[in-house]
């Protein structure tokens, strides 16, 4: 139980990451703060 506690807090810590740097791409990209949540399909 204990791993499987961790193994699902190491994945939104996974995908907070994705989201910072997808939406740090798009702000250097776009040249203005863009804050964005990617998709919960393709971080599956």
């Amino acid at each position: 139980m204990r791993i499987l506690s961790l193994n699902l807090k190491l994945a939104k810590l996974g995908d907070a990451y994705v989201n910072f740097l997808v939406s740090a791409a798009l702000t250097l990209h776009e040249g203005k703060p863009v804050g964005t949540k990617v998709s919960g399909k393709i971080l599956a």
